[in-house]
C-alpha cells in the first residue's frame, strides 16, 4: 500500500514532464519548419545581401619619383 501512493507522485510527474516536453519538441520543429519553408526567400534575400559588398579602400602611397 505504501509503494502504491509513492506511484501516483512520481506518475503525474512524468506525465507532466512528457507533456512539457512534447510541447517543446512540437514549437521547436514547427519554427524550423516555419523558417525553412515558409521564410525561405526572406533570408535567401538576406544571405545574398550580406554576401556581396563592395568597400572602397584608398591606398596611402607616398611621393613617386619618375
Amino acid at each position: 500500500m505504501l509503494k502504491s501512493k509513492n506511484l501516483v507522485p512520481k506518475s503525474r510527474f512524468l506525465v507532466a514532464n512528457s507533456v512539457i516536453f512534447y510541447c517543446f519538441f512540437y514549437f521547436a520543429n514547427f519554427r524550423f519548419f516555419h523558417i525553412q519553408v515558409y521564410g525561405h526567400n526572406e533570408y535567401k534575400i538576406r544571405a545574398d545581401n550580406n554576401r556581396i559588398r563592395a568597400i572602397p579602400t584608398a591606398a596611402p602611397r607616398g611621393l613617386i619619383f619618375g
